[in-house]
């Protein structure tokens, strides 16, 4: 795989807060504009189909979860990717969320993303603000 970019922000909100916000793929990815239905297809895989998309209009999305990061790997149509997030706690209220993109070294759009990295990184950017938002408009202290 190959890391096209990476991006942290800081989340009032701890691990497991965040957590949840991530594992729960349906509610996330239902805040995609592009998204036009999401399907469950086992417990931690979903079908997406998207309106529109740069590469993918259908994708599998399976969420893993390890001690410390949890990732969505994607197997599209024509690109498949992997979005890894990684935590670091900072205080108890408060977590660095690390969000870090792959892409497949064998995919032949390797070279056309390098080049419209900023317009992926914005898009991806707005995803980590709503898993900000999520986080913290649940969280409690």
């Amino acid at each position: 795989m190959n890391k096209l970019f990476s991006e942290t922000t800081e989340i009032r909100g701890n691990r497991q807060k965040i957590s949840n916000v991530l594992l729960n793929g349906i509610r996330l990815l239902k805040n995609d504009p592009s998204v036009l239905d999401v399907q469950k297809i086992s417990n931690n895989e979903y079908i997406i189909l998207r309106a529109y998309g740069v590469f993918n209009r259908q994708d599998i999305l399976s969420i893993v979860e390890t001690e410390n990061q949890i990732e969505y790997r994607v197997d599209g149509q024509l690109l498949n990717y992997t979005i890894s997030w990684e935590f670091e706690t900072i205080t108890d209220d408060v977590t660095a969320l690390t969000q870090v993109i792959y892409i497949n070294n064998e995919s032949m759009f390797v070279p056309i993303l390098s080049l419209c990295n900023s317009d992926l990184s914005k898009y991806f950017s707005i995803t980590l603000s709503k898993i900000k938002q999520l986080t913290e408009s649940a969280y409690r202290f």
